[in-house]
């Protein structure tokens, strides 16, 4: 199995509580979302999210 690094694209939204969600340049199954005192954290999309 090969791992490979995610990194983040463009910036989607932000939630009413300062979250930022952003697209992931390498996989677009994923999204990723981080915040003050939050790192950032990588979620898969489910298929009905996609």
């Amino acid at each position: 199995m090969t791992m490979t690094a995610l990194s983040l694209a463009d910036k989607l939204e932000k939630t009413e509580d300062g979250m930022q969600i952003y697209e992931v340049k390498n996989d677009k199954n994923r999204i990723a979302m981080r915040g003050f005192m939050f790192p950032t954290t990588f979620y898969q999309l489910s298929e009905s999210e996609k």
